[in-house]
C-alpha cells in the first residue's frame, strides 16, 4: 500500500495543504474545481469543459503579507489556461496569478480541516500543487457542479460546492479521489515529474493541435560510458577548434566596448527577419539555429563579436505555448544546412509569448539548456519576446552560471556608416 500522497493522487492535479510549515501534509483538494470556481463566469455553469492548464516559470504577481498562504512551487507562480467548451478551439486562454485564484477558496476551506484554538495565533498555511511542473501542459475534464439542495442560511456565506479531505481521510462518494490511510511520507520537492497525457483529448480537441506539438520518439539510441573498462568498436576524442581570426579582419568598423565579453552584430536583413519578417507562431513558441562567424577582439583577450549570418527555424521539434525542445534530429538538420559552407553554429534562438519587461528574461529552463548543449563560450541565445501587438529581441550569453544581455549592433551598409548601436526592436 502506497504511502504517499502524491503517488495516489497521481490521477489527477491535486492542492496539497500543509500547515506551520510542518513537513507533512494535513489536507488536499483536487485542482479542477477549485479553477472552476476560480474562473466563474468564464466558463459555462451547466456545461461540461475541457481545461488546459500549464505552469508557467514567472513569480507570482500577488501581493503577499504575513497571513498569505506560501505557494510552495513559488517559482511557478502563474497559471495558463485554455477552455475548450467543444471543438472548435478555445474559448478563452488567458494567464492567472496562483494565489490570487487559489488563496481566496482555500482560505475558505481551511478552517472545515484544521480549526485552530481560538486563544492561539492562526497558523500558516503552505500549499503546492502536483502533476503540474513548468512548460507541460495537462488536459482535464471539468464537470458542472451539483446543485446544492441545502440554502446558505441567511446572513452566512454560502458554502463551497467541493470539500478539502484530511490525508488519510477516505471518501467513499468519490473513489478517484480516494488516498490511502497509512501515514504520508515525508514531502520532498518537485513532487511529480509529469509525461504529457494527451491520448483522447487530442482527439477530441483539434485545436490541442495548435497547442502542443510533441517532441518526435527517438527510435532508437546506444548508450556508452567511457568510463567503464571495456572496448568500443570505436573511439572519442575532442576536436581542437580552429583559432578564430581577429576582428580586424571583419571589415566591420566596429569597436565594441571594454565592458562587453560578446557584442552581437546582425545584417540588416538578419535584423529584419528576427525582428519583423520571419513567419512565428502566436500559439506554441518556435526556435531555431542561428550561423555566422566569430571574431576575437584581440590576441589573448576572451572578447567576441559574434556575426550573425544565417536564421535556420529547427526542424523535429516540440513545443507549446510554454516550451520549445530541440531534437536530435534538429541538429543533424542544422549540421546539414552549415556544412561545407564559411559560417558556423553561432547560437540559437527561440520565442517567448508574452510581453517583454525587464524581470522575464530566459527562464531556467532557458539557462540549463544554453549552458549544456551550446558550451563555446561565444555562442549566444537569441530571445524573441512576441505578441500580436509587439515582437522584442535581445541576445543573451553565458556567464560562470547565468546568461546576461549581449550588446547589438545592426550593420549599417550605407556609405559613410560603419555599425549603428541598437535598441531593443519593435514590430
Amino acid at each position: 500500500m502506497s504511502t504517499d500522497p502524491v503517488v495516489a493522487l497521481r490521477q489527477k492535479p491535486h492542492v496539497l495543504l500543509y500547515r506551520d510549515d510542518a513537513r507533512r501534509p494535513v489536507a488536499f483538494v483536487p485542482l479542477v474545481p477549485l479553477l472552476r470556481l476560480g474562473l466563474g463566469d468564464r466558463i459555462p455553469p451547466d456545461r461540461p469543459v475541457r481545461l488546459a492548464v500549464a505552469l508557467l516559470e514567472r513569480p507570482d504577481p500577488t501581493p503577499s503579507d504575513a497571513t498569505s498562504f506560501v505557494h510552495l512551487n513559488g517559482n511557478l507562480g502563474v497559471f495558463k489556461i485554455y477552455i475548450f467548451v467543444d471543438d472548435s478551439g478555445p474559448a478563452y486562454q488567458g494567464e492567472h496569478p496562483v494565489r490570487e485564484m487559489l488563496e481566496p477558496l482555500l482560505r475558505q476551506l481551511v478552517e472545515t480541516v484544521a480549526p485552530g484554538p481560538t486563544d492561539a495565533p492562526p497558523p500558516r498555511w503552505l500549499f503546492e500543487i502536483t502533476l503540474l511542473n513548468e512548460g507541460n501542459l495537462v488536459v482535464m475534464t471539468s464537470m458542472p457542479f451539483r446543485e446544492d439542495a441545502t440554502p446558505a442560511r441567511t446572513g452566512t456565506p454560502r458554502p463551497l460546492p467541493l470539500t478539502m479531505r484530511r490525508v488519510g481521510e477516505e471518501s467513499p462518494s468519490d473513489p478517484a479521489d480516494h488516498v490511502d490511510q497509512a501515514e504520508p511520507e515525508v514531502r520532498s520537492l518537485p513532487t511529480v515529474v509529469l509525461r504529457i497525457r494527451l491520448g483522447q483529448d487530442a482527439d477530441n480537441l483539434r485545436a490541442l493541435n495548435e497547442l502542443i506539438r510533441p517532441a518526435p520518439k527517438v527510435e532508437g539510441a546506444v548508450d556508452v560510458n567511457l568510463d567503464r573498462p571495456r572496448s568500443v568498436p570505436f573511439s572519442i576524442r575532442k576536436a581542437t577548434a580552429p583559432e578564430l581570426p581577429l576582428l580586424e579582419t571583419a571589415g566591420l568598423d566596429l569597436r565594441p566596448r571594454p565592458e562587453d565579453a560578446i557584442t552581437v552584430v546582425l545584417r540588416p536583413e538578419r535584423y529584419r527577419e528576427l525582428s519583423r519578417d520571419l513567419e512565428l507562431s502566436f500559439r506554441m513558441e518556435e526556435g531555431g539555429f542561428l550561423g555566422g562567424r566569430v571574431f576575437r577582439v584581440r590576441t589573448g583577450e576572451d572578447r567576441y563579436v559574434v556575426l550573425i549570418e544565417q536564421v535556420l527555424p529547427a526542424k523535429h521539434t516540440g513545443a507549446s505555448s510554454v516550451h520549445f525542445t530541440f531534437t536530435g534530429d534538429s541538429f543533424q538538420e542544422m549540421n546539414r544546412e552549415l556544412s561545407g559552407g564559411t559560417t558556423r553554429l553561432v547560437g540559437w534562438y527561440h520565442t517567448h509569448l508574452f510581453s517583454s519587461d525587464g524581470a522575464m528574461q530566459l527562464s531556467s529552463v532557458d539557462v540549463q539548456l544554453h549552458h549544456s548543449t551550446f558550451r563555446q563560450p561565444w555562442q549566444v541565445a537569441g530571445l524573441i519576446n512576441l505578441t500580436r501587438t509587439e515582437r522584442r529581441l535581445r541576445f543573451y550569453a553565458a556567464t560562470e552560471d547565468d546568461m546576461e544581455t549581449c550588446s547589438l549592433w545592426v550593420t549599417d551598409e550605407r556609405a559613410g556608416h560603419g555599425a549603428t548601436r541598437l535598441d531593443l526592436g519593435n514590430r
